[in-house]
């Protein structure tokens, strides 16, 4: 999506760039079940999950003048997760553990 856009809005001068991070999920949801996180964790070749504060320097580079010939581009920022295949059944479970978290955050607005 990201290339399409940056295709169309670049002779405007408009950036279009894409952050792709890891574990969505906040480490402290998984505070009542430690063995859930084990899993994830092992899953990952860094061997942990990621914290917000290490995409800071990302989007701070993504906005400063630094990135101003930079169009297009998918900043993988995931411990390299991506280049790992997850059975399955992993796959189904965290996308399932997510969806349930977002829908109880909201009824619980």
């Amino acid at each position: 999506m990201e290339w399409s856009l940056a295709c169309e809005w670049g002779l405007l001068k408009i950036q279009v760039n894409m952050l792709s991070p890891a574990s969505p999920i906040p480490k402290e949801r998984y505070e009542k079940d430690p063995a859930g996180l084990r899993v994830i964790e092992q899953q990952n070749p860094m061997g942990r999950i990621s914290t917000l504060e290490e995409y800071r320097g990302v989007v701070v580079f993504m906005l400063s003048d630094g990135s101003s010939f930079m169009t297009g581009s998918d900043l993988i920022i995931n411990g390299g997760e991506s280049r790992v295949e997850m059975p399955l059944t992993w796959k189904v479970i965290e996308l399932g553990s997510w969806i349930s978290h977002q829908i109880i955050s909201y009824l619980q607005c």
